[in-house]
């Protein structure tokens, strides 16, 4: 299977959707991930250090981004990764102990493409209500309501570019998973399955096609996951089922009220900001901070 790009503003107009607070400004399109705290949408991308400015507003706050290879940032982001996609196998690539979790999964469901939006909503608002009630999930919450659920799924298809897949036992959908490419990149954006799922090893196999997915996929280079978070929780699924910590250097411009009150309130989140923790100190030339007027 080969994915269709998904472009930046398809990207932008489906997050907007969704709820995001998403701006073009400069050539880049901003998602708004704190008030007025900017990132590029393709949280991934790199621009010039420099020459890149953040939408007007974040000078209330401020921007941060991934430089190019080989350019020195003043922080940096830290993401998970599944590199090297083409490279993936379950022979080569899985541990035995996880290779025969998959294998089991492969015996008990079949993993097959979801076609439209009332196919998704027929079958997987169950599944999503199931996994709500299980995790206490707090995010996208609008999605609980069929009314809700029915409007994301809309957005999903509208583009027709979104690879939104399921896992069936004995015909009944028990896992969802959403996938999209964005460039060389393949991004695993959304999951969620059935309780009863779990002991059939639903997640690990949900991952598993998406890596397969890419790999089959000339385009892809690697498959995101998400923005690393301190290494627990849904961190520690993915960097148990083969992914990687990746750093990039990157450029991060902040009001300097808004950097002491984070360094006040948060001091944790203010070193792991500016990256402090992965080596970027005040005296080196690629902490060279940089703080709005």
């Amino acid at each position: 299977m080969v994915l269709s790009e998904l472009s930046l503003e398809e990207y932008a107009i489906l997050e907007r959707g969704n709820g995001g607070t998403v701006v073009e400004s400069g050539g880049v399109y901003w998602r708004a991930v704190r008030p007025f705290f900017y990132q590029p949408l393709a949280l991934f991308g790199q621009y010039p250090g420099r020459l890149t400015e953040g939408p007007p507003l974040s000078w209330l706050g401020g921007w941060q981004h991934a430089v190019p290879t080989g350019e020195r940032g003043n922080s940096s982001l830290r993401l998970i990764f599944f590199d090297h996609a083409s490279q993936y196998s379950l022979e080569k690539s899985v541990g035995t102990r996880r290779r025969e979790r998959l294998k089991s999964a492969l015996r008990d469901l079949a993993v097959r493409a979801i076609h439209d939006p009332a196919q998704l909503v027929k079958e997987a608002y169950p599944v999503y209500r199931d996994f709500h009630q299980r995790t206490g999930f707090q995010c996208m919450r609008d999605r609980s309501s069929i009314e809700g659920f029915q409007g994301w799924a809309d957005r999903l298809y509208k583009s027709g570019k979104l690879y939104v897949y399921g896992a069936y036992a004995a015909g009944n959908l028990e896992a969802v998973s959403v996938c999209y490419r964005l460039q060389s990149t393949l991004v695993f954006a959304a999951s969620f399955c059935s309780t009863r799922s779990l002991a059939l090893w639903s997640s690990d196999l949900m991952v598993h096609h998406a890596r397969e997915t890419a790999a089959a996929d000339p385009c892809i280079q690697r498959v995101f996951a998400t923005r690393y978070r301190g290494g627990g929780g849904i961190d520690q699924f993915y960097l148990n089922r083969g992914a990687s910590v990746i750093t990039l250097p990157a450029w991060l411009q902040i009001n300097p009220v808004a950097d002491h009150l984070l360094a006040f309130a948060n001091p944790v989140a203010h070193r792991g900001l500016w990256g402090i923790e992965e080596g970027y100190r005040d005296d080196s030339p690629q902490s060279e901070r940089r703080l709005a007027p």
